[in-house]
């Protein structure tokens, strides 16, 4: 079981979040704190897993704080360099991804489907840094920088056919095989047939979707 604590101001929002991740029976909602300046306390007495942080915060007159949670991501690592973080906001402007860049775990928008998330989170966990295909172009920039793969690598590199990658990246997203089938207008089996020949091409022994969703990132095959 992952422990997760949630440091975002928008209550209806980790209400939602809180109940839809503890349902998913591989993750386990520790804590919630509305206020940045309070996850560092948090994090000292949950020793959660990881941290979900939105960036932007507000007080009662919803006046932004002064306080962030890039400045309360940085406080976490300063205190716990092993600590794994994933932003989940709202926020995609490059003011705010070229500061978060070089200290997160990953950095997802809102969003997403609630599928999404849990493999991020889980990616996370185990190691891997995710990042959400709106921002590919920073996180491009930012990988080039530090000599790592950026999204829209080379995928023919892993033999991989085109509509091997376009089912790569809907599997990320989090559809069912039903899903993709109904999207490609193609028949389940043949998806499922797919999946088994792209596990053998890229050389991942587990075939669960998280194992190829957290090898797609790390490799570069994310649009």
């Amino acid at each position: 079981m992952i422990k997760v604590l949630i440091v975002d101001d928008h209550k209806v929002l980790t209400d939602s979040l809180k109940y839809l991740l503890d349902k998913s029976n591989e993750i386990a909602v520790v804590g919630v704190s509305p206020k940045p300046d309070d996850s560092l306390r948090m994090y000292r007495e949950l020793k959660p897993d990881v941290v979900l942080m939105d960036i932007y915060f507000y007080d009662e007159q919803r006046q932004m704080l002064q306080m962030n949670g890039i400045e309360a991501l940085k406080q976490i690592k300063d205190y716990d360099g092993n600590a794994k973080v994933l932003i989940l906001t709202s926020e995609t402007s490059n003011r705010f991804l070229e500061k978060a860049m070089p200290l997160t775990d990953g950095y997802i928008v809102k969003d997403c489907s609630i599928e999404k998330l849990i493999e991020a989170i889980k990616c996370c966990y185990g190691g891997l840094k995710i990042f959400d295909p709106l921002i590919d172009g920073v996180v491009a920039g930012e990988a080039k920088s530090n000599g790592t793969r950026s999204a829209g690598a080379n995928s023919r590199e892993y033999g991989l056919a085109e509509r091997e990658l376009k089912i790569i990246n809907l599997v990320a997203e989090g559809k069912t095989c039903k899903e993709i089938a109904a999207d490609l207008d193609l028949a389940e089996g043949y998806i499922r047939n797919m999946l088994i020949g792209i596990y053998d091409k890229l050389g991942i022994e587990s075939h669960k979707s998280t194992a190829l969703v957290a090898f797609a990132a790390k490799m570069g095959l994310l649009r």
